[in-house]
Order: structure tokens, then C-alpha cells, then sequence
């Protein structure tokens, strides 16, 4: 959240620092023309700098909301079949787990122990990442109430 609001904050401070910089010229030109400002060099810089300062920001601000706002919409479009996809595996290793205590071993359980030790890893980190005020817009906070730790 904070990340977007920053990067909305930049891309505003640009727009509204060429609108500024547009009715500031108008202005200050036609002083220049007055013959009430004699120092048309010092003007053009800091004009010039002005109008750098605001294409910067405008262009940097723009592009970090427009990646903030793909990812948003990325992460919030299939957050059902992310879901699913989510219980299926977290079915399979559960069932692994099963198979490893059981007397009969198909699968290795250093193979097993390191797939669960994965999922938790990727659970613990999701629900971290979904609370912290700087990225919980960047995940969907109905699947990350969906997973759940596996316990061995």
C-alpha cells in the first residue's frame, strides 16, 4: 500500500510540477518581455531545470505505478483457481506425509520433509508480505486466509 501510494505521490509531484512550471512561463515571459527581469539566462535554466525535474518524476512515477498496478491486478484476477491450486497442493503433501509415516515408503522422506519445508516457507512468507502495510496490495489477503502451515 505504502509502495503505491509513494509512487502515486511521485507521478503527481511531476504533473503537477510541469503545470507549475507551463503557467510560471507565461508569466515570467511576459515579465522577461516587460523589460522587468534582465537575467533571461538564470530564467531559461531554472525553466529548463524545472521542466527536466517534472519529465523525471512524471516518467519515473507513471512507470513504477503502471508495474504497481499490473502486479495488483495480476495477483487479485485469479485468486480463486490460485486458491485451488494452493488446497490441491497442500492435499499432496499432506498425503505424502501420511505415506512417509506409514509402514510402506514409496517416496524418500528427506524428499518429502524438503517439499513441506518449501510450502511453509512460501505460506509463512505470503502471510508476512500480505501484512506489512508496505506491499498488502500486492496480495490477495483471501488466499493468503487460505493457507495453511503442515505440521511434521
Amino acid at each position: 500500500m505504502i509502495l503505491t501510494l509513494i509512487f502515486i505521490g511521485i507521478f503527481v509531484i511531476g504533473i503537477t510540477s510541469l503545470i507549475i512550471r507551463n503557467i510560471a512561463d507565461g508569466f515570467i515571459i511576459k515579465k522577461i518581455v516587460e523589460g522587468k527581469y534582465s537575467k533571461r539566462k538564470v530564467w531559461k535554466a531554472l525553466y529548463y531545470y524545472a521542466e527536466l525535474l517534472g519529465l523525471i518524476l512524471t516518467f519515473v512515477g507513471g512507470l513504477c505505478l503502471f508495474f504497481a498496478l499490473e502486479v495488483i491486478i495480476e495477483h487479485h484476477i485469479g485468486v480463486n483457481n490460485d486458491i485451488r491450486q494452493d488446497n490441491i497442493r497442500y492435499e499432496s503433501l499432506c498425503k505424502k506425509l501420511e505415506i512417509v509415516d506409514s509402514d510402506y515408503e514409496d517416496v524418500s522422506k528427506s524428499e518429502v520433509i524438503n517439499d513441506i519445508a518449501g510450502w511453509n516457507t512460501s505460506v509463512v512468507n505470503s502471510q508476512y508480505w500480505a501484512r506489512s502495510p508496505w506491499t498488502n496490495w500486492f496480495y490477495s489477503q483471501k488466499r493468503v486466509d487460505n493457507l495453511k502451515l503442515i505440521e511434521y
